[in-house]
């Protein structure tokens, strides 16, 4: 999710209307109220239409909460720095749960895609070429690429790839 840039004076509105609540599923509650829907104490927004973020609106700008929680505690956050779940569970906004890491680092933590079809996160078929590719990121963000005729030896690449660079979290393609 791409996330924008975060300025003083938002992080300055955010600690002037919300409260940073554990008990509350979003983490936030209401600590001042901005409008009929706002009453001070209650949960302060919603989980998205697809059940990944909570979020909020406010003055027209919806924000996902565990940015607002992160930056209300440690100051605003800009690129090409994004605030990550730590257990990969994007509705848990526990303070303890957040960290700023780059969009790099962040990504290392992706679960495999929907739309995968080889079953190995990194490794496809390139139907042009007609060979398997096996592709990673290093710690600088550039892509990595490299051509198999065997889909094997494509995946003990990535394996071996990722493993020396070892900042890829257990959870990366599962």
């Amino acid at each position: 999710m791409r996330q924008k840039l975060i300025s003083d004076s938002d992080v300055e509105l955010w600690r002037n209307v919300f409260l940073i609540d554990g008990s509350s599923e979003s983490g936030l509650k209401w600590g001042k109220s901005t409008g009929p829907r706002c009453k001070v104490g209650s949960q302060a927004g919603y989980i998205d239409s697809n059940g990944a973020y909570f979020r909020v609106c406010i003055n027209k700008k919806m924000y996902p909460c565990h940015v607002i929680i992160w930056c209300m505690i440690n100051g605003p956050k800009n690129e090409p720095y994004v605030v990550d779940h730590i257990d990969g569970d994007t509705t848990n906004n526990k303070v303890k749960n957040l960290r700023l890491v780059t969009r790099t680092a962040n990504n290392r933590n992706a679960k495999k895609r929907s739309d995968n079809s080889s079953g190995v996160t990194g490794v496809c078929w390139h139907k042009d070429k007609r060979c398997w590719v096996s592709s990673f990121h290093d710690d600088s963000g550039k892509c990595v690429r490299k051509d198999f005729s065997d889909f094997n030896e494509a995946v003990a690449y990535r394996k071996e790839m990722i493993g020396l660079i070892g900042n890829y979290s257990k959870r990366h393609g599962k």
